[in-house]
């Protein structure tokens, strides 16, 4: 997801280029496996709904449902709490 994203900033103008698309990622995933609710902070020039409609722009499986401006000490990887859920192949639930 994270490689994902970084080529549609560059990709898009959101970032000059892969070096200057900062992106971290509160929770990775494995390839093939999805997030919901992931949080993520992209260091950008544009803010706002300009952001938000550049950034889901960015691949067609991945959509973004907010975004919100944040100082620079502000740390996605120090979330006080993680939920995970896991579905199976067979899980009734699903």
């Amino acid at each position: 997801m994270e490689g994902t994203i970084r080529s549609g900033v560059v990709r898009l103008g959101i970032a000059p280029n892969a070096d200057a698309a900062r992106i971290d990622v509160a929770s990775r995933t494995d390839a093939g496996v999805s997030a919901r609710g992931n949080v993520l902070t992209v260091t950008s020039s544009l803010s706002g709904p300009a952001f938000l409609r550049a950034i889901n722009g960015t691949a067609e499986d991945i959509f973004f449902n907010a975004a919100r401006e944040v100082d620079e000490t502000f740390r996605v990887r120090s979330a006080t709490h993680r939920v995970y859920r896991y579905y199976l192949p067979g899980d009734e639930r699903r």
